[in-house]
């Protein structure tokens, strides 16, 4: 079965999950019960604090000792011995230790605690650690790490099935996943920080060791420093050389060469790179290939556009696919910006958790080659072409600017646009069905098109009753109060000022004759943020969004399945699917001739496969 595995957006970010077999090799506690907690795990709510998803790295965020996240229901058998031992996943900065709390009940106001989780910083706000803790209601306080989180704080044992809540003490930080495991945990499994005289000090057994901690991993790990390396093309990166052990001022496309590796008779199961990074970004990628930089030759794409303000070094793995023996040179490709590579490692066990992936997908639609283009780019200010334009509302900085656009834009921000001559513009029988706006941002994520978005609407101001932007403002919601749009087109955070995406946006009511087009701004979920917008192209394709794929039903001998964190597709001939969100949005993709496993995160789908028979809709539940 070929085996496909993507970047995916929103409902499909998929999860870096605990390992969950036992190594052979390396007694790593087994997680029995893993809760993501990301927006795509739909029993997971933070509810009354300031904490949200992050949908861009898929965890929870901008957390506080005010958080409160509701984990779902956990079944703790009848007597609750079934589990032993909790930990989070959890990531944040500096000068951040307390500790995580765990309440069970029949809800969040009824709910008692059972157990408490010491926390640390970890010195990096996507450098994951998980911090673990058999469960304080079975052990004596003397036994809890770093004594109790609060005076006078009790722990009762939870049985049955109860309403899982957590909440912070003193401490905080991004959280990834819940984990629960039904062996008690041991000294052996966890970092020790034990004093001259070896008693306990301070932060003594509160995280559990990293696979490369465990004594004996390098007899399964083959590792690949890049102080061993060398640049395949120099002359296109001169900057490029070692800072300290690892590469540094490399950029996209540069290419290192970490030599030949005898894989032997495929021994190996994963492939890691261990490297550090600055900020958060969507477009920073590091690839591994063997002999050649080929599409073909790729056995692994790891994202790491990671906020390490390159501070700490971290290791992401992936499955390896297929098994490799023989001799391969290796060599590693940087995709979009400088990341600081240390080394590579093949390892003979799955012992790393997967990687996440880029929880974002960044759109980019192609208009049909005969679409009509309204450009911004090498116009003179108020001048598009062809079309002309003002500024009717936005603050006292929105304007032109010499790149092509118009800038300092935000919310509320509208632009009228009509035909060179002051008229309105001759739209035709209404055969338009969509509008694609080619346009950056720089945040990395601006929102769900609910709160982000250009929205057209027709012939606003007809007799020019508001002339000053501050006017049209101040009675934008009276001024569409009565009105629908045309149009909405999802507004992206594309990362950064200087990347230029394309989305799209379905035609909801036919614009027919000639009309004054107006573009409103609207930004809810990010108050700061706004959008230059280069060109506008409408053209006649129809959009293929959750409403009309549901209606799609031809026998086109198309079979889906799921399993535990992915779908399956099974065709008999070459057959194109694509997987939707609920709202519609694409989240991934594939060409499927045979069987092919598509991985995806829990939540809900829908998958449209077109062939030459026809095209078939499925509804999914990914679990």
């Amino acid at each position: 079965m070929k085996k496909f595995t993507f970047i995916t957006a929103g409902l499909a970010g998929l999860m870096m999950l605990g390992s969950n077999v036992a190594s052979a090799e390396l007694s790593i506690p087994k997680i029995s019960l893993a809760i993501q907690t990301n927006s795509s795990n739909p029993d997971v709510e933070v509810f009354d604090s300031g904490a949200h998803f992050n949908m861009v790295s898929n965890y929870i965020g901008w957390t506080g000792e005010d958080t409160k996240v509701a984990l779902g229901q956990v079944d703790f058998g009848p007597d609750g011995n079934k589990y032993k031992a909790a930990a989070i996943d959890l990531a944040n900065g500096w000068y951040c230790d307390g500790w995580a709390i765990l309440h069970a009940g029949p809800n969040y106001e009824e709910s008692v605690p059972f157990t408490q989780i010491a926390l640390n910083e970890t010195g990096g706000y996507d450098n994951f650690v998980t911090y673990a803790s058999n469960f304080s209601c079975n052990t004596p306080q003397e036994s809890w790490s770093n004594g109790p989180a609060m005076e006078g704080i009790t722990y009762t044992k939870p049985t049955g099935k109860q309403n899982v809540y957590l909440t912070f003490v003193a401490g905080a930080g991004n959280i990834r996943a819940i984990n629960f495991y039904e062996q008690e945990l041991v000294p052996a499994d966890f970092v020790r920080n034990l004093n001259e005289d070896g008693t306990p000090g301070s932060d003594d057994m509160i995280a559990l060791l990293a696979p490369d901690q465990y004594e004996g991993y390098s007899d399964i790990a083959l590792r690949l420093n890049s102080t061993e390396s060398t640049a395949m093309n120099p002359e296109e990166f001169p900057d490029a050389r070692l800072d300290g052990e690892s590469w540094g001022w490399t950029g996209n496309g540069f290419l290192a060469d970490f030599g030949n590796v005898d894989f032997g008779n495929g021994d190996f199961k994963q492939v890691l790179v261990n490297f550090t990074h600055w900020s958060e970004n969507l477009n920073d990628y590091l690839e591994i290939y063997l002999d050649s930089p080929e599409e073909s030759n790729r056995i692994a794409n790891v994202w790491a556009g990671r906020n390490l303000e390159n501070k700490v070094y971290i290791s992401l793995a992936k499955n390896l696919a297929n098994s490799i023996t023989g001799t391969h040179k290796v060599i590693c490709k940087w995709i979009g910006g400088s990341i600081n590579v240390h080394h590579i490692e093949f390892v003979k066990d799955n012992v790393w958790p997967i990687a996440t992936d880029c929880g974002i997908v960044l759109e980019d639609v192609e208009p049909a080659a005969d679409a009509f283009h309204m450009t911004f780019v090498g116009c003179p200010e108020g001048l598009g072409n062809p079309w002309a334009y003002e500024i009717r509302s936005g603050t006292n900085d929105t304007k032109w600017e010499e790149a092509g656009n118009v800038g300092y834009t935000g919310n509320g921000t509208v632009i009228e646009f009509f035909d060179q001559s002051g008229n309105g513009i001759d739209f035709g029988d209404g055969s338009y069905k969509r509008i694609i706006i080619n346009h950056a941002s720089e945040p990395t994520y601006d929102g769900p098109i609910e709160q982000s978005n250009f929205s057209f609407y027709l012939d606003l101001d007809p007799d020019y009753k508001y002339v000053e932007r501050a006017d049209f403002r101040a009675n934008l919601d009276e001024i569409l109060a009565d009105k629908e749009p045309v149009c909405v087109v999802r507004m992206q955070g594309t990362g950064a000022w200087s990347t230029r995406k394309k989305t799209a946006g379905a035609i909801t009511t036919p614009i027919i004759g000639t009309h004054n087009l107006f573009m409103v701004y609207n930004q809810t979920y990010n108050t700061s943020a706004g959008a230059n917008v280069f060109d506008i192209y409408m053209d006649k394709v129809e959009v293929a969004g959750a409403e009309s794929i549901v209606n799609d039903k031809a026998d086109n001998n198309v079979q889906v399945f799921t399993a535990a964190g992915e779908i399956i597709v099974k065709a008999d001939i070459p057959t194109t699917a694509e997987i939707f969100s609920l709202n519609g949005q694409r989240v991934a993709a594939a060409t499927v001739e045979g069987e092919a496993s598509i991985e995806m995160n829990r939540g809900f789908y829908l998958l449209r496969a077109a062939n030459a028979e026809g095209v078939k809709s499925f509804k999914v539940i990914v679990k």
